[in-house]
């Protein structure tokens, strides 16, 4: 074992570590085996209704206010974009989002509480819901 600088943060780490420590950046290109792909439990379901209220009239209300305006240059299809996406943002907020953690990569993430399936934005792999479980698909 010997200490290599990482690439990214130039700190000293392990040249047996898949990424590194600080910064996590990912130093192997190989895939994770399936002894270290453990399944990772599920976080509690977080909810916040008051916002997402507060999120869902403020969205229609830019949508509402957008549309005479969508011939002005984009201006209306742009703010009825926001509009939509906050209001996309408040219905999250009043569903409840998971607290996940990815069982190949580690990396944390969000997901909603109706999926069956997660695909993690860090490492594109997938992994199922199993319980209170994400089991990593091989």
């Amino acid at each position: 074992m010997a200490l290599v600088s990482c690439p990214e943060c130039e700190k000293l780490i392990s040249d047996t570590t898949p990424t590194c420590p600080h910064c996590g950046y990912r130093l192997s290109t190989e895939a994770p085996s399936a002894s270290q792909s453990l399944p990772t439990e599920i976080g509690a379901l977080e909810k916040n209704t008051p916002t997402g209220a507060i999120k869902i009239v403020g969205g229609i209300a830019i949508i509402l206010i957008s549309i005479p305006f969508i011939g002005v240059f984009g201006l209306g299809i742009f703010s009825m974009i926001g509009g939509f996406l906050l209001f996309s943002m408040g219905y999250m907020n009043i569903t409840g989002l998971h607290n996940v953690t990815c069982p190949h990569c580690k990396t944390a993430g969000h997901m909603t509480c109706s999926a069956q399936n997660y695909k993690c934005p860090t490492c594109k792999k997938l992994s199922v819901r199993k319980a209170n479980y994400l089991e990593p698909i091989s």
